[in-house]
């Protein structure tokens, strides 16, 4: 058991060496190149590449597995700084159709309190 997680870790080493070495620097330049919503996208895929060896994924859909896949993929935006404006933005959706996913995911993970901060609350599920 000790022998699988010694492995687990060392494959999550490399994983993340190999991101910081080779994907991280060529995502840099292409932010230098591309519009708004490209520079949108590059950013959103970079923290998640960032967070590959995380626990947010499992952890979310252990806590709440009713989310669709664009309520997970709008989590991870969110969970990573992004504004609603931002998000509709980057997937092409309106304003207020982000508003609605957020309201949605409030109600699936039981955060019906204003005072709860989504993007906070996300963030504690690392």
């Amino acid at each position: 058991m000790s022998q699988l997680m010694m492995e687990k870790k060392s494959l999550e080493e490399r994983v993340l060496d190999n991101v910081d070495k080779f994907i991280l620097p060529l995502l840099d330049k292409m932010k230098n190149r591309g519009s708004q919503i490209d520079i949108g996208y590059i950013t959103l895929l970079e923290d998640t590449l960032k967070q590959l060896t995380s626990a947010f994924g499992s952890n979310l859909t252990r806590r709440m597995p009713r989310l669709t896949p664009r309520e997970n993929e709008i989590c991870n935006m969110i969970r990573s700084g992004l504004t609603s404006k931002e998000i509709a933005a980057i997937l092409n959706i309106s304003y207020r159709s982000v508003e609605t996913y957020r309201n949605y995911i409030r109600k699936k993970l039981g955060i019906l309190n204003e005072k709860v901060n989504l993007a906070t609350f996300l963030t504690t599920l690392k």
